[in-house]
Order: structure tokens, then C-alpha cells, then sequence
């Protein structure tokens, strides 16, 4: 008798806890679901895949010619980072755009340490005074960027899960930082 009371107790315990593994995964679908659209939409709204072609294009026949044209619009390209790419961002920007490769996973900030201070911090200041300008042009181009933070790449359990741009042209704790105006939806109730 108590071997069937056993077995009954059992299968209605596994059967329950099932039914909610089943639902948390549909749950976590869902949100992916949610999350990828949300993506989507992003990038259909903030990237424009014919013009970053026809601009690597001409950054890559004219050379010179886009580099002068990129520091034109921008007075403040970081040194280590005054290379095609970057112009390649500054052109689009322009436009009110951004690479697709941006959209998706953000750019990263170089390394910050904050101990020793000096070029790190140099480096991480003069990415920060970047990133605040190419979300300015593109929201002077169109784009509404909406809010924009700085993500920790390698959050410790007692981070903020973002950084806001005022709070990010702050010196952070140690750590590289993604600047992802994307993933407003699933950090904005998180910090």
C-alpha cells in the first residue's frame, strides 16, 4: 500500500514539477522570441547593409580621401583607433546609420583599469568622447537612438547590469564596456 501511495505521490510530484519546467522554458522562448524581434527591428530601423557595402567601397579605392572626409565630420577619433573601421562608423553616422556588426553586438570600449591610472584611462576617455559623438550625429542624422548605455563586458555580481552615458563618461570599475544603444529592452528594468 504504501509503495502505491509512494508511486502516486511521485508521478504527481514529477508531473507537476514538469509542467512548470515546461512552462518556464516556454516562458524563456518567449522572451528570446521577443528579444530577437526586438533585434530585428533595430537593426532594420538603425543599419543600412547597401550603404555600409558602398562605403567600405569607397574607404577602400579612397583611401586618404575618407580618412580627411572622416575627421572632418569627427574632431575626435581615438589614436588607437584611427583606422577604416573607425571611418567606416563616422561615414555612416553621417547618414544616420550604423554597421550591422554594431547593431547586433555593440562596440567594445578598450580595457579600463583603474590602477595604474594614465593610458588606460586616457584610452577609455577618449573612446567614451567618440561613442558620445556618434550617438550625437546619428541623432542629429535621424536615428533615434533613444537611451544609450555602456554595458560591463565582464560584470562582477555586485555591477550595475548598465551604465547610462552620463554615468559611463564617469571612470568605471576595471573591465571593458560594450556601448549597446540595442539592448535598451532587456536592460532598461535591470540596472
Amino acid at each position: 500500500m504504501w509503495s502505491v501511495l509512494v508511486a502516486v505521490l511521485g508521478s504527481v510530484y514529477l508531473a507537476g514539477k514538469m509542467s512548470a519546467e515546461k512552462g518556464a522554458s516556454q516562458e524563456a522562448a518567449s522572451k528570446r522570441e521577443e528579444w530577437n524581434r526586438a533585434l530585428n527591428e533595430w537593426c532594420a530601423k538603425i543599419t543600412d547593409e547597401d550603404l555600409e557595402n558602398r562605403l567600405e567601397l569607397y574607404i577602400r579605392d579612397n583611401p586618404f580621401e575618407a580618412s580627411q572626409k572622416a575627421k572632418y565630420l569627427c574632431n575626435c577619433i581615438p589614436k588607437d583607433q584611427d583606422n577604416i573601421t573607425t571611418y567606416l562608423r563616422i561615414l555612416l553616422a553621417e547618414h544616420g546609420k550604423i554597421k550591422k556588426t554594431d547593431a547586433i553586438f555593440g562596440i567594445d570600449t578598450p580595457l579600463y583599469t583603474p590602477k595604474p591610472a594614465g593610458a588606460a584611462e586616457q584610452k577609455y576617455k577618449e573612446f567614451f568622447e567618440f561613442v558620445a559623438w556618434l550617438n550625437s550625429s546619428l541623432n542629429e542624422h535621424g536615428a533615434d537612438t533613444g537611451q544609450v548605455f555602456f554595458i560591463p563586458s565582464y560584470p562582477k555580481p555586485e555591477s550595475k547590469k548598465y551604465y547610462d552615458m552620463p554615468e559611463a563618461g564617469e571612470l568605471l570599475e576595471c573591465g571593458t564596456y560594450v556601448w549597446a544603444p540595442q539592448r535598451i529592452a532587456v536592460y532598461l528594468d535591470k540596472k
